[in-house]
């Protein structure tokens, strides 16, 4: 019996299926849980061997399969000529770094400069050099994350044409910003390491209005912080300098009544819990500095899940209380777990996978393993409490996959 060739083109699709690499929103797919830095190539090229290897069963599925073709493309691939110009239009994710120009290796040319010469494009005139009235078909295009090495290799992409579909910024620079808010684009992610936004970026009323989910770093700048955000939930905000924690408290009290979960990274005030649940009524997740003072949420807080992340001086060495036994203070917490799960917390986070917790403390055995944390651990299981690591695995699903992998405990 011949499948119909919709069920069987579903099948295929559903095969070669990417979803946290391509999903343009993943923290309202899969949670706040999610870390979009960890949507892992692996993954993709995992899929495209898979393509290959079932683009070889029949002519049929040779010529569906085909269509996706260069789903992700590097731009430098394409600069040294290993990607054609013509996959970008396909391109579902496209990530923004530099290379040499295959026509002219050891030439100075920029590489934003021979890009536009490979598309054929006038970055002057913003238009192909075939003329202005060219066919001007809407790109793909629903990710761009660009490479630490920051240059002028985006200018070509901002067209209205080829972001029309554009859904998540990762590592944006603030003049990518700027046109892509000037080009109307609505982006639903924007995950940026930049201080602040730029100005007009900032007070715009409809770049954010679609945006679930924000990264940034703050500053004690007057700059202004984007105050009209009606779709945001998830809030990511990293302060490397004393004295931010007003400016954040206030930008809070704006938008922290919409809030699902809210990631504080860096010098907060030990009193600065205590704040959260005033201005963050309906946050579920929460990370802090472990140095925070602990304040119980009102009751009814909706709060679950709270991420800790360690001091500085965390490899100190104490007796523990749990065990008796002197081991290193990975994560030192401001309250009992009696606390915690007296607050309506029912997973706790530490920052930091198990690996590294473990390479920092050396293997002692099960009762000192990975300095305090695994008598956290038993702590936490006494209360109710998952105790997991920064990558959201339980110390017993790491075990599985260590033995799993024939790797050693």
């Amino acid at each position: 019996m011949r499948l119909p060739a919709e069920l069987w083109q579903n099948i295929l699709e559903r095969a070669i299926f990417v979803p946290k690499f391509f999903d343009t929103d993943p923290m309202e797919t899969y949670g706040p849980i999610y870390d979009l830095l960890r949507s892992d190539r692996l993954e993709y090229w995992a899929s495209e061997r898979l393509r290959n290897r079932l683009r070889r069963v029949c002519q049929d599925w040779n010529v569906f399969l085909k269509r996706f073709d260069h789903r992700f493309v590097d731009i430098a691939d394409v600069i040294n000529g290993v990607i054609p110009t013509e996959a970008l239009p396909s391109a579902l994710r496209i990530y923004l770094s530099v290379g040499r120009c295959k026509d002219e290796p050891h030439s100075p040319t920029p590489s934003s400069m021979c890009l536009c010469r490979l598309l054929n494009y006038d970055p002057i005139l913003k238009i192909p050099n075939n003329g202005a009235n060219a066919t001007l078909t809407p790109w793909k295009l629903r990710i761009i994350e660009f490479s630490p090495v920051r240059s002028t290799i985006s200018d070509f992409l901002w067209e209205r044409y080829r972001i029309s579909n554009l859904k998540s910024i990762i590592y944006p620079t603030p003049s990518s910003l700027i046109s892509a808010s000037n080009l109307q684009a609505q982006p639903t992610v924007i995950w940026s390491s930049m201080v602040d936004l730029p100005e007009t970026v900032a007070r715009s009323t409809t770049f954010f209005s679609m945006l679930t989910t924000l990264r940034l770093t703050l500053d004690a700048k007057t700059c202004p912080l984007p105050l009209h955000l009606p779709s945001l939930r998830y809030l990511f905000v990293s302060l490397p300098f004393p004295g931010r924690v007003a400016r954040l408290v206030a930008w809070l009290k704006v938008i922290g009544y919409q809030l699902t979960a809210l990631f504080c990274e860096g010098d907060l005030s030990e009193r600065f819990s205590q704040r959260i649940w005033e201005v963050c009524p309906s946050i579920e997740v929460l990370q802090l500095s472990s140095s925070v003072f602990w304040t119980p949420p009102p009751r009814g807080h909706p709060i679950h899940t709270l991420q800790l992340e360690p001091q500085q001086d965390n490899l100190r060495k104490r007796v523990c209380d749990e065990c008796g036994r002197i081991h290193a203070v990975i994560l030192q917490l401001s309250a009992s777990m009696g606390e915690y799960a007296a607050s309506g917390i029912h997973t706790i986070a530490c920052s930091g996978p198990w690996p590294t917790a473990r390479a920092s403390s050396g293997w002692m055995g099960y009762t000192g393993y990975i300095g305090n944390l695994f008598c956290l651990k038993r702590q936490a299981q006494r209360h109710g409490i998952r105790f997991v690591d920064r990558d959201w695995i339980s110390f017993e699903d790491y075990v599985v996959s260590q033995l799993e992998m024939g790797q050693p405990i």
